[in-house]
């Protein structure tokens, strides 16, 4: 194929003048044109491997975002042995509290129940950043970390990378972890492992961290949260008051208590007490803060590290329902088998009574002042209650009850919305207990 040398017209090879422009052959060069040459297969085929690998890796960006607020927990696998001491049998709750412009997250972050921090984040698709930093360590030392995952349903996989700062030096560990909603998106209805829910409406007493720092008998602790109030005494004080109180293996602190706190410090956001008791690493604890000019109250349970093998841990506990037909789950691990009679009584019918494995209390019934100087415990199901626990079904990693029953509210002590409760669970393999606080919705 040939064309003119002038305007481009093709034009036949023998041909002496252009049939478009007139351009005579011999006065006007002919030029020969050639198609450009097709790709090679091997470099399509090279081509096409890339544009999957890419597309690969960025889908999770591309998805649309899906609805993250709320509660997520999971424990990381493969733990190094000397990572176990900081990170507490692996039990981590992420609470996202809101998603803002551009995807940025932000919310709270815990460790085995005991350390809570804020976190931040960012989430493009599914695919999904967190970042925390946890200070104050009772071990010494802090933690930075890292999590990176896609967001797959009512689970986030990823990869976990913690930077474990210590008076020996950083040390970067990483974990994969899979972490599972735990109740419905953006109905954050339970308080987490981190021992406090979101506040329905201010003001609220919450508390978000409860950390120990010393050694049995010469322990600081740290309570941190909102909504403390002003204290009730001058400090620092060394005694019993009616505004605050510690449940280890014994109540301490509380009106009426043998055995005192020193309260060094106390503000809105924190306090700080020291105590010389009986308190022993593992020990489980619970601690009541009332605000003295609003008497509202908080809760927080937990164990105090390091956290000893075979101790159970409670990652969220959610509630339904409400008075005597309050539904609880109580979601975790290490609670061991059924204890005897549970979840079924021998004639087939679901447990009703008490056992010496689970204890619920309701702290908002206590006395800011006198009733012989001690406060009044609502306790159900527990051995020796008057008022027992219905229960739906036990298993290592649940516990569900589907009410109060025996003499609930004959004294006039109900469960009410927003009432300061406690839980207390003694694994029926090893004995060893934990421990968890927060707000009734």
């Amino acid at each position: 194929m040939t064309f003119c040398g002038s305007c481009g017209n093709e034009v036949d090879f023998a041909a002496r003048f252009c049939l478009k422009c007139g351009a005579p052959t011999d006065a006007s060069p002919l030029r020969s044109r050639t198609r450009p040459a097709l790709i090679g297969w091997g470099a399509f085929v090279a081509i096409v491997a890339v544009a999957i690998v890419l597309l690969v890796h960025f889908w999770s960006y591309l998805q649309p975002t899906p609805d993250v607020v709320g509660r997520w927990n999971g424990a990381p696998t493969n733990v190094p042995a000397a990572a176990a001491q900081y990170v507490g049998n692996g039990m981590f709750q992420v609470t996202i509290s809101n998603v803002g412009a551009g995807g940025h997250l932000s919310g709270t972050v815990s460790i085995a129940g005991i350390y809570s921090e804020p976190l931040t984040g960012h989430i493009v698709g599914r695919h999904i950043s967190l970042g925390g930093n946890f200070s104050n360590m009772s071990l010494g030392g802090y933690i930075t970390l890292n999590f990176n995952g896609t967001v797959n349903g009512n689970t986030i996989d990823g990869a976990l990378t913690e930077n474990i700062h210590s008076l020996a030096g950083t040390f970067p560990v990483s974990m994969s972890i899979a972490l599972s909603r735990s109740g419905s998106p953006q109905a954050i209805v339970a308080p987490s492992v981190a021992g406090a829910g979101l506040p329905s409406s201010p003001p609220v007493t919450r508390i978000s961290a409860v950390q120990f720092t010393g050694n049995p008998g010469n322990y600081s602790v740290e309570i941190d949260g909102t909504g403390f109030g002003s204290p009730p005494v001058a400090l620092p004080y060394d005694g019993v008051m009616g505004y605050f109180k510690m449940d280890d293996t014994v109540e301490i602190g509380y009106l009426g208590d043998a055995d005192s706190l020193d309260f060094v410090s106390w503000s809105n956001m924190q306090l700080q007490i020291t105590s010389d008791t009986y308190q022993s690493p593992g020990d489980q604890f619970l601690v009541g803060v009332w605000n003295p000019q609003t008497q509202q109250g908080a809760t927080f349970g937990g164990n105090i590290p390091p956290i000893q093998g075979g101790t159970p841990q409670i990652s969220s506990v959610e509630f339904s329902g409400g008075g005597q037909s309050l539904h609880i789950t109580i979601d975790g691990s290490g609670f061991g088998p059924a204890p005897p009679g549970v979840p079924l009584a021998p004639d087939g019918q679901p447990f009703i009574g008490d056992t010496n494995n689970l204890k619920v209390t309701d702290w908002a019934y206590h006395a800011f002042a006198g009733n012989g100087g001690k406060g009044v415990e609502f306790a159900a199901g527990n051995s020796g209650s008057a008022t027992t626990l219905d229960y739906e079904s036990w298993t290592d990693a649940q516990i569900q009850i589907q009410g109060f029953a025996g003499a609930y509210g004959s004294d006039g002590m109900i469960v009410r919305s927003g009432d300061p409760l406690g839980i207390t669970v003694q694994s029926t393999n090893t004995g060893r207990k934990t421990a968890w606080g927060g707000s009734v919705p």
